[in-house]
């Protein structure tokens, strides 16, 4: 376990924002009091939501919006991180599993770690499904990036059987 994550308590859901938070804050050499001005919350509810007494979810809209500005980055991708979206919010019930793995494997295969190891999305795809989830999983891992944020009821029996 890093530092980072022994530091943010926060609700899984919305964790990966304030890991987020927690890298840029460290980058600009900024204590959490300052991050909380910047942010224009009380340092209180700041640490609130670090140690996981209040859930990152609460936050208003605008609060997310100040969180994007800080992060320099989509006020979408803030909403995503912090739990006030989900993939249901994108994707119908008519998007099959298969369509969101293939999606997935075709991030994978476009991004720098596919171009390193030299594969394209058709090799992924062409994986045994239970390799397909863990290059996606590890995908995720190194890139920060959730590409598919619900495993099925089937693949999560995949990922946590023993090797």
């Amino acid at each position: 376990m890093s530092w980072l994550t022994r530091t943010i308590k926060g609700s899984a859901e919305g964790g990966t924002l304030l890991q987020a938070l927690e890298q840029q804050r460290v980058r600009r050499s900024l204590s959490r009091r300052e991050l909380a001005e910047q942010l224009d919350i009380s340092p209180p509810y700041l640490s609130q939501l670090f140690t996981g007494d209040k859930p990152v979810s609460a936050l208003s809209l605008a609060s997310l919006r100040r969180c994007a500005e800080f992060l320099q980055q989509p006020m979408v991708r803030c909403m995503v991180l912090s739990g006030h979206l989900t993939s249901s919010d994108f994707f119908s019930d008519e998007c099959s599993e298969l369509e969101l793995m293939e999606s997935a494997l075709a991030i994978v295969a476009c991004s720098r770690w596919g171009a390193v190891a030299q594969v394209n999305k058709a090799q992924l795809v062409g994986m045994p499904k239970p390799v397909q989830w863990l290059v996606i999983r590890l995908y995720e891992s190194a890139a920060q990036q959730c590409l598919f944020p619900e495993l099925p009821a089937a693949s999560q029996n995949i990922a946590s059987s023993p090797p």
